[in-house]
């Protein structure tokens, strides 16, 4: 390879674009498949990265959006043999694997292969996109509308609130559309690494859960309106303890009416949300109720979101969902001030009081985070390696060679032959 582009003639510069080219394919599956391992193997989790994403993002210097759809297509290569042997080889390009393993099942694998050959990326994503949008109306025909409007719940016998509901279709409509808007990939796949039975159904759980917490946290529940208010009940003993009790007399801590809950989910809970403290007796006697408090006011959230922006964990810049966590918990004698007081998003806020991770201020006032390990965790990652290859190392790739002939491609018939190989849309007869 010349290092002086300059030098080349236009004819040299062509075939070199076309060789490097194959080769940036090669070393791209090639990182997919190993970061697709690392995924397997969990490798993120020990530094409290959301998922395999959040890790790339933070250590290899990749976009978060790039970096989801790079895990995505990662875990799709694992199952087609045939498109990983051509991506390896240089002859299809990420932005075609990208495009196939969108799609792709072990009936049209083959199909779309051929297919990618004799059409340019683009023509490629355009009838993929037809194909796309084809297949979920077919889907949509057996869907049924619910039509009576019904919720119910219980609690379980491992202390989980389960229920069912129905709502009439132009709501049930708003509902999805709410609880799609609020769930990302990311946090489907995160919950899949986190061993959740049902990795969809959790991540709409949490949705869910967020859609009402940010609904109870609204300037209208601010007030004394208690609709929105859990009661909690747990011993002062039990707030104050730096770990669960382990003794005979571990304390009262549950929902009223309802479960147990560890000491460390009640300290999370008291951490940032409104309490309000009512004191009994021996016997059970309310002798006094104190005011409302401990929640950061408006202008302490907004001074909060103006200095850290984002979830302060390293590695983590979501924006959204954001909890003021007490770096000394006021049941110990924090203030609710800015000083005392950090963003981090409702995953990272968790694992800090119930056991992912420990953090620590220094003298000087800046923060420093340890995994679960004890390994600290750094702010910024370490500088990305220099990639050095032997120049007499040969390459196993071939320039890309896109086989189309200048016709416009018969979108509609592609559409049909893979809907045709889904089992979607029966073949008719020519």
């Amino acid at each position: 390879m010349c290092d002086d582009p300059a030098s080349m003639s236009v004819d040299e510069l062509e075939k070199e674009l076309c060789s490097l080219s194959a080769r940036m394919a090669e070393a791209t599956c090639a990182f997919l498949m190993a970061a697709g391992e690392f995924d397997r193997r969990r490798g993120w989790e020990p530094w409290e990265c959301h998922d395999m994403a959040s890790w790339l993002s933070w250590k290899c210097g990749i976009s978060p959006v790039t970096a989801r759809e790079q895990v995505r297509v990662a875990t799709s290569l694992g199952s087609f043999a045939l498109v990983r042997e051509r991506f390896a080889t240089g002859q299809l390009s990420y932005s075609q694997v990208r495009a196939i393993t969108r799609v792709a099942t072990a009936e049209t694998e083959e199909q779309l292969v051929e297919m990618a050959g004799y059409m340019t990326a683009a023509q490629l994503e355009t009838a993929l996109r037809g194909y796309r949008r084809s297949s979920r109306a077919s889907d949509e025909l057996t869907e049924k509308r619910l039509t009576r409007m019904a919720l119910s719940y219980s609690w379980d016998d491992d202390g989980n609130l389960v229920g069912r509901f129905c709502l009439p279709a132009e709501e049930g409509a708003l509902f999805a559309a709410a609880i799609d808007a609020a769930t990302s990939h990311g946090d489907v796949e995160a919950a899949d690494r986190e061993g959740a039975w049902n990795p969809p159904a959790a991540a709409r759980a949490d949705a869910l859960m967020q859609l009402v917490s940010d609904g109870a946290n609204t300037e209208a529940s601010g007030s004394d309106d208690d609709r929105y208010l859990v009661t909690i009940l747990v011993e002062e003993k039990t707030l104050q303890s730096d770990d669960d009790a382990t003794d005979s007399d571990p304390g009262v801590c549950h929902v009223s009416d309802g479960p147990g809950l560890s000491a460390e989910t009640a300290r999370r809970l008291t951490c940032d949300g409104p309490t309000v403290t009512i004191t009994e007796d021996s016997a059970g006697k309310v002798v006094g109720v104190g005011r409302r408090t401990r929640r950061p006011n408006r202008p302490l959230e907004r001074a909060l979101r103006h200095r850290d922006h984002h979830c302060q964990y390293p590695s983590c810049t979501r924006r959204g969902h954001l909890h003021g966590h007490h770096i000394h918990h006021w049941i110990n004698g924090g203030l609710t001030n800015l000083d005392n007081m950090i963003l981090l998003c409702h995953r990272h806020h968790r694992r800090l009081h119930e056991g992912g991770f420990k953090m620590e201020r220094l003298s000087d006032g800046s923060l420093r985070f340890f995994n679960r390990n004890g390994v600290e965790v750094p702010a910024v990652p370490a500088p990305l390696p220099t990639a050095v290859r032997d120049s007499a190392e040969s390459w196993s790739v071939t320039p890309y060679s896109c086989q189309w002939d200048g016709g416009r491609p018969d979108y509609p018939m592609i559409v049909d032959t893979l809907l045709q190989s889904d089992g979607l849309l029966a073949a008719t007869a020519s």
